[in-house]
């Protein structure tokens, strides 16, 4: 009797245990979470973002990262579009003019809770860059994404200084197929660095009125087409053509930013070199740059906290020193995090520190939802200046124009 009764125990005992044993497994074990992140960063970042993804998800197993490339428009209106219907990915990363316009529209979530352990680890230049209405929407990662002045040290001694010292090379080059320099013409983002050095601003000193229609802009207007006009530059010249008659020894200098300096030196070797942008003899101001920041933005969609807490480790990870640098060292800009900043390996690096020069000698970019007005609206009117299709004064108007219209349907 006793025997039996201790069976029945030992049997009882078996169930419990076996009964906890699944309980703890179906209770305790943590259920994978997909976070991803859409990105826009040149493909020579790629290799290193991808491995410090891994190094992440090795420390974290129950979390997956899958990351998304797109280009800088697409990056914008694809997240604008998935996010308004209510999906999208749970972060953007991407240069932080994209906050603007995301605020407004109520797509991006406020991240100062989120970062809150990591603020005073970042630079405050940085981190305001990141903020709007005094609120964070980003996690800066880099700071600068700044143009700058590249050159062909087997066609001049030494950098310019002047813009007239680089016309002068007109003389030079007179066989249709050499130019003494070429730029992303068309594109609004690197005309804007002419428009400074006329003292031009595109907005009024609010942040929010448009100032297009101005005598600054028009000088601007006239000096940038005129440099075509002079065979300064090409007839045309796109991004692409830019860079591969640099890459090619047709062009002494080159106007272009940090994330192409490692394919210039591969191209050139030890004869690429960086320096500030010149002086415009006609103004005594040099062409001004703008600087801005390469940020991480969380999706406002977001309920789940399991997801919300796996972003935050992510951005943790993304804000850390080590990750930082690793970064920053292939994208040659300096990174957001202070220990970062002062790292040895950043310290020593040459394209790093001619982008901190650049950023010297440049401003911040707008990042108010205004400012897409103001892309939109000098855009599509520059290239029609460049094709001599309309006057730099008309030009400074229709821009006017344009950018009021598009703040006025926001």
């Amino acid at each position: 009797m006793r025997r039996s009764f201790s069976k029945k125990l030992v049997a009882l005992a078996s169930v419990v245990m076996l009964l906890g044993l699944v309980l703890v497994s179906c209770g305790g074990a943590k259920k994978e979470v997909t976070i991803n992140i859409w990105e826009q960063h040149d493909d020579t970042i790629d290799k290193v973002f991808d491995e410090m993804i891994a190094e992440f998800m090795a420390a974290n197993p129950d979390i997956k990262v899958v990351r998304t490339h797109y280009g800088t428009e697409d990056l914008r209106e694809q997240f604008r579009t998935a996010a308004l219907g209510g999906g999208g990915p749970e972060m953007i990363f991407g240069p932080n003019d994209n906050i603007g316009t995301m605020v407004q529209t109520g797509i991006l979530m406020p991240l100062d809770n989120m970062l809150a352990g990591v603020v005073k680890k970042l630079s405050p230049a940085a981190v305001e860059a990141s903020s709007l209405e005094g609120k964070i929407y980003g996690l800066p990662i880099l700071v600068g994404n700044t143009l700058t002045l590249l050159y062909n040290k087997s066609m001049v001694d030494k950098p310019a200084t002047k813009m007239s010292e680089i016309i002068a090379l007109t003389a030079k080059y007179k066989d249709g197929k050499t130019y003494p320099m070429v730029f992303n013409q068309t594109e609004a983002f690197w005309f804007v660095t002419f428009l400074g050095a006329f003292g031009g601003r595109v907005f009024a000193a609010d942040g929010k009125t448009p100032t297009l229609n101005t005598p600054e802009m028009k000088k601007a207007l006239a000096y940038y087409y005129g440099l075509k006009q002079k065979g300064v530059i090409p007839r045309e010249s796109d991004y692409d053509v830019s860079d591969k008659m640099f890459k090619e020894g047709k062009a002494a200098y080159l106007i272009n930013g940090p994330w192409s300096f490692q394919g210039y030196a591969d191209a050139l070797k030890d004869k690429l070199g960086i320096a500030v942008l010149p002086v415009v003899d006609e103004s005594g101001l040099p062409i001004l740059a703008w600087n801005a920041a390469k940020t991480v933005s969380v999706n406002a969609n977001i309920k789940d906290k399991a997801v919300l807490d796996a972003v935050k480790k992510f951005l943790e990870f993304m804000a850390s020193k080590e990750f930082q640098v690793k970064y920053a060292l292939v994208a040659k800009e300096s990174p957001a995090n202070l220990e970062a900043m002062a790292d040895s390996r950043i310290q020593a690096d040459a394209f790093i520190a001619a982008t901190a020069n650049q950023v010297k000698q440049s401003i911040p970019m707008p990042i108010n939802a205004e400012m897409r007005a103001v892309w939109d609206a000098i855009g599509p009117t520059l290239k029609k200046v460049m094709t001599g299709a309309v006057t730099p004064e008309a030009a400074a108007e229709e821009m006017q124009k344009i950018a009021e219209a598009k703040i006025k349907e926001m």
